[in-house]
């Protein structure tokens, strides 16, 4: 199954407490219990989709489980949450997509598949 991560650089770590509490103050979020290597774990839902994010107890990336329209909406709203540039991969590292460059998920969600043709 396809993934999308996010991270912050090299050796930078999220803020967990900020990210999970404006998730989940978000009416899209549900929060999931925690399991193993994650601190935080929650499905973001749109009109049409919905994603799991989870990020890991080391809190350097989140996962976003699926590569569906809820995953760049989700990606962006983390982003609004951070200080910092937030950097989108897919599993096979077909492109790094710095998430301050784009204003909406479907200007996101064409930059992906241009990296994936």
């Amino acid at each position: 199954m396809a993934f999308l991560l996010l991270y912050v650089g090299n050796d930078k770590q999220f803020d967990v407490g900020r990210i999970s509490e404006g998730l989940l103050a978000s009416p899209r979020v549900k929060p999931r219990l925690g399991s193993g290597e994650y601190s935080f774990r929650c499905e973001y839902t749109t009109e049409t989709d919905f994603v799991e994010v989870s990020i890991r107890d080391n809190a350097r990336s989140i996962a976003l489980d699926t590569t569906g329209a809820a995953a760049f909406a989700a990606a962006l709203d983390i982003q609004k949450m951070c200080d910092e540039p937030i950097h989108l991969v897919d599993e096979s590292y077909a492109f790094d997509l710095v998430l301050t460059d784009y204003s909406s998920p479907a200007e996101l969600e064409r930059a992906a598949a241009a990296g994936w043709a």
